[in-house]
């Protein structure tokens, strides 16, 4: 990782990782899209990651499995990102929106603890999940904020302290 220029801004918009008023929001980060520039007038910033924090983040653990097609072919990246997109579509409740889905064990077949299921071959893939999730309302504001600054979000990252990496 190499750091090309830092901007830094109050963000007098945001409390406790929520957007509570969308206009200071959109001063602070176009402050420190400007402090940046300032650090580095060559920069082209148009994607940035955003931080995500605050009381609405919650987590769960689930499980998914998949079936194989072709269990004689070793198992391919295409089946593991099939499982993970399976659990975006897990039960959350109402107002409430999936950021992240983290696998972090792999089993195949009778095999379990895999940390990576590429090459194996089986039945059966499956794995736990740790699921992020957060207000829905709360990641439209934040998404919002970062629009109407003339940025677009490349993706939300979960943060201890509500940030914007550009």
């Amino acid at each position: 990782m190499e750091i090309l220029g830092f901007g830094r801004a109050n963000s007098n918009g945001v409390q406790h990782g929520m957007v509570l008023n969308i206009d200071q929001t959109i001063k602070a980060i176009q402050q420190a899209l400007e402090n940046c520039y300032a650090s580095n007038p060559n920069l082209n910033i148009s994607e940035v990651y955003v931080g995500i924090a605050g009381h609405h983040i919650k987590s769960l653990q689930t499980r998914g499995d998949i079936v194989r097609q072709s269990i004689e072919e070793e198992i391919m990246q295409d089946e593991i990102d099939r499982l993970v997109a399976d659990q975006y579509r897990t039960y959350i409740p109402a107002g409430d929106q999936i950021i992240d889905v983290i696998p972090q064990e792999f089993t195949v077949d009778n095999f379990q603890n895999i940390p990576n299921p590429i090459g194996y071959s089986g039945v059966k893939v499956g794995a736990n999940f740790h699921i992020i999730t957060g207000d829905k309302n709360a990641i439209r504001n934040i998404n919002r904020s970062v629009e109407k600054a003339g940025l677009q979000t490349k993706d939300l990252v979960l943060q201890p302290w509500p940030l914007l990496l550009l």
